[in-house]
């Protein structure tokens, strides 16, 4: 602060995007919180130069869908934006929004999604029915390609809290089950909910989180769970507060 006239907007001042994103990670920020850092300071103007996308799970589904016709993993979807934009953070909410609004881990709504006619696959599937110019929305709905990762898509973290907090910070719109290590209940959050972002021992207390993105898959993991330890299935709650 007194290298910089008590400004700590000045602490970036006249950085590159890369250089930001590389302080941070060595810090012991996650490598996918620095690149959202770095973005949005540069969409402020506070920094310049391009920079890498947050590669999130909607990132890494629609990039890996539309792009090579399966799932890819964080590290693969930044190299695809990479090929595809000179500067990738361009491409960060375009792409997440698709993940949100159409291209859901699931039911995809592909006849809405304007990646339609380039998605690799949707392309894979109209090339077995060749005198098809768009597919039925059911036959989309129930072969696009979901994989086990997809499907299964619930990440548990206990005694991890920095993997739950970057968890959280890249997943806004997923859902987390605060489970009790002992016994029930567990509660399920939007993963936005203040509750389970502000306090401390997220994981390394009483409790654990599962986090999902998919509600449904979340609740039936809990459930499972709840089974295992001779608990009723319906032995979980839903937050009044951020009412998920």
């Amino acid at each position: 602060m007194r290298c910089n006239e008590g400004d700590a907007r000045r602490i970036w001042e006249g950085k590159q995007a890369a250089e930001v994103t590389e302080r941070l990670v060595a810090v012991g920020a996650g490598e996918q919180i620095s690149r959202m850092v770095a973005g949005a300071l540069r969409d402020s103007g506070q920094i310049s130069g391009a920079g890498d996308l947050k590669a999130d799970t909607h990132v890494c589904r629609v990039l890996g869908r539309s792009v090579v016709g399966k799932l890819v993993d964080a590290e693969t979807a930044a190299q695809l934006a990479r090929q595809m934009h000179p500067d990738p953070w361009h491409l960060d909410w375009p792409l997440w929004n698709l993940g949100r609004d159409y291209c859901h881990p699931n039911h995809p709504n592909c006849t809405a999604c304007y990646l339609m006619a380039y998605c690799a696959c949707t392309r894979n599937l109209t090339e077995t029915e060749p005198n098809a110019t768009v597919l039925p929305v059911t036959k989309i709905a129930t072969e696009i390609c979901i994989t086990d990762e997809e499907a299964k898509a619930v990440e548990y973290f206990s005694d991890n809290e920095k993997g739950y907090l970057d968890w959280i910070a890249v997943n806004p719109t997923g859902y987390v089950m605060n489970c009790y290590k002992a016994s029930g209940p567990y509660m399920l959050h939007r993963s936005d909910c203040y509750t389970i972002r502000n306090n401390k021992h997220f994981t390394t207390g009483q409790y654990s989180k599962a986090c999902s993105n998919n509600k449904e898959e979340v609740t039936i993991w809990a459930k499972q769970e709840l089974k295992k330890r001779g608990l009723p299935e319906s032995g979980f709650q839903r937050c009044t507060r951020c009412n998920p």
